[in-house]
């Protein structure tokens, strides 16, 4: 029989896949967890609580997209069956009325150039969202093209692009150009535009300045479903990642090379971080860096999910929170086609490479996220919402009140839902809303009513190496683990609740502080494959900064 200590200093590898458990032989397990529910990594190596949601509106089924003139002037734009609600700093502006279905308005291709979006849809003309001269003047009308590019289709040359022929699935700008892509009939063609005229498409004599049609030279028909100015001009096709490698692109220098064969998602938008471009693979569990190699002089695609591909589940949105001065991750965040949410931490200069999950009481739909705002369109029984996550508040599809009466009123989005409430600090008892309305013990100075979720972080199975290698598979005993919290109140290990406050020691008739510090808790019994649960389930912080085990092994 042996004592040892196993201390796990950081939660930098995130969730690690059940297939994986057994790989004691590298470093990545003793940084990891067996599942982080509602938490996100953290680069120094800390796991903490997520954000709760505010509720801003009630909408419908559909999807989120950005716009952004510049940092003051940022919109959301919710795309929903015939319609665009736009909202302003938390505020519905203004309704533009569309023919997209809601199915068509989550296919949508996008790009922005100052005060104006282009829109792509294989079914619909190409379209110019175009802000006014106020916040709620908005124009949504048909891009009217000059010298669209012709082809032979068998009865002479026609226009590529028609209600004949089908549209332009995807755009993008790249080089002063407006770049269009997959068309029904043409969907490995790519079409760039005269130089700084974005909506004429004129060949003319293949001078520089002049429109390009290109077509991708591969031995399968496999349609374009993504365009992306990373560091060159990327097309993603349903088989393959190609690249154009001349700088600048001309009708007469234009050469496309197909670099790798995993081919991408339709309904997820790459997007770009630390020198990489994100993409999923058409299997919808591989998140996917397109980035070039030195050493293989060629642009490769890696897994950004191998030991993590199981929370991956045919993803339908995906967006990017850059880091920020308050918190430097950058988060991907993966909307899953199940209504919850696998989320990337990554830092590629400290090595940070996690994954954690998240849910919610009902299903995430779109998210989208404006600088450092993240937006999700959430649906909760019936209904359709967009919320908001606000930082240091850890309840869902929220409303903040000041309350000088013990009902609380305006609760009618989360009808017959058990909410919970934290009131000038503390946590009062759950209420069931009814009527719109709850009671409450007390009245408070502020006062937060929402949906409550649980914070969960399970360890992977204690693996002590008492000399003689690995004890992973051994009979053990955890005697006492000490946690390291920061900012922490209502941690439970193994479910038990650890006390925030001792007789004695504290003043128990005041509001409880969060506590930086350590945490012991004493076990019992024996197993092989012993690890240990941390959660929550108040609408409390919850930060874990590092946790220590002594085990003894017989």
């Amino acid at each position: 029989m042996g004592r040892t200590k196993v201390i796990q200093h950081s939660f930098a590898g995130g969730i690690l896949s059940p297939t994986a458990y057994g790989r004691v032989d590298i470093a990545r397990y003793f940084n990891s967890v067996k599942d982080a529910l509602n938490v996100t990594s953290h680069p120094h190596g800390g796991m903490f609580k997520r954000n709760g949601t505010k509720f801003i509106d009630t909408v419908s089924d559909g999807v989120l997209i950005k716009f952004s003139f510049n940092i003051s002037q940022s919109y959301i734009l919710v795309f929903q069956l015939n319609k665009i609600d736009i909202y302003f700093e938390d505020t519905k502006v203004a309704t533009v009325t569309t023919t997209y279905t809601a199915q068509q308005c989550k296919e949508l291709g996008y790009t922005q150039s100052a005060d104006t979006l282009i829109l792509t849809h294989k079914s619909h003309p190409p379209k110019t969202l175009v802000r006014g001269a106020t916040h709620a003047l908005w124009t949504l009308s048909n891009i009217t093209f000059t010298n669209v590019p012709t082809y032979d289709f068998g009865n002479g040359a026609e226009p590529v692009w028609s209600a004949t022929r089908g549209y332009p699935a995807v755009c993008t700008f790249y080089e002063a150009r407006l770049w269009l892509a997959g068309t029904t009939q043409r969907p490995q063609s790519v079409f760039g535009s005269v130089t700084n005229d974005f909506y004429n498409f004129d060949l003319g004599t293949s001078l520089a300045d002049e429109a390009i049609f290109d077509t991708l030279d591969t031995d399968q028909i496999n349609p374009i479903v993504n365009i992306f100015p990373g560091r060159q001009l990327q097309v993603f096709t349903e088989g393959g990642e190609f690249s154009n490698t001349e700088k600048p692109i001309t009708p007469e220098k234009s050469s496309w090379t197909r670099h790798t064969n995993y081919g991408s998602s339709e309904l997820i938008k790459p997007e770009i971080i630390d020198g990489a471009t994100l993409y999923m693979d058409r299997t919808g569990r591989n998140l996917r860096e397109f980035i070039y190699s030195f050493s293989e002089d060629s642009f490769v695609s890696q897994s950004a999910s191998t030991l993590a591909y199981d929370i991956i589940n045919n993803p339908v949105d995906m967006t990017l929170l850059r880091g920020t001065s308050i918190d430097i991750s950058n988060l991907i965040f993966l909307v899953n086609s199940d209504g919850t949410m696998a989320v990337f931490n990554t830092l590629r200069t400290e090595e940070v490479a996690s994954w954690t999950r998240f849910n919610t009481n009902g299903q995430f739909i779109s998210i989208e996220a404006l600088y450092d705002d993240l937006y999700m369109l959430v649906k909760r029984g019936t209904a359709y919402y967009l919320e908001k996550m606000v930082d240091g508040v850890y309840l869902d599809s929220y409303k903040k009140y000041t309350s000088t009466t013990t009902t609380i009123t305006g609760l009618e989005h989360l009808e017959g839902y058990e909410v919970q409430v934290f009131a000038d600090g503390a946590v009062l008892e759950n209420r069931t809303v009814s009527n719109g309305q709850i009671t409450i013990e007390r009245t408070a100075d502020e006062l937060y009513v929402g949906l409550g979720y649980n914070t969960v972080i399970d360890m992977l199975p204690l693996s002590p190496n008492l000399g003689g290698g690995s004890s992973v598979n051994k009979q053990k005993r955890v005697i006492k683990t000490t946690i390291r919290v920061y900012n922490t109140l209502g941690l439970k290990v193994n479910g038990e609740v650890i006390p925030d406050r001792y007789f004695g020691e504290d003043v128990l008739d005041t509001v409880s502080q969060p506590f930086t510090g350590i945490k012991e808790v004493w076990h019992l019994g024996y197993d092989r494959l012993l690890g240990f649960t941390m959660s929550n389930d108040t609408p409390t912080p919850f930060k874990i900064l590092m946790a220590e085990s002594e085990v003894n092994t017989k």
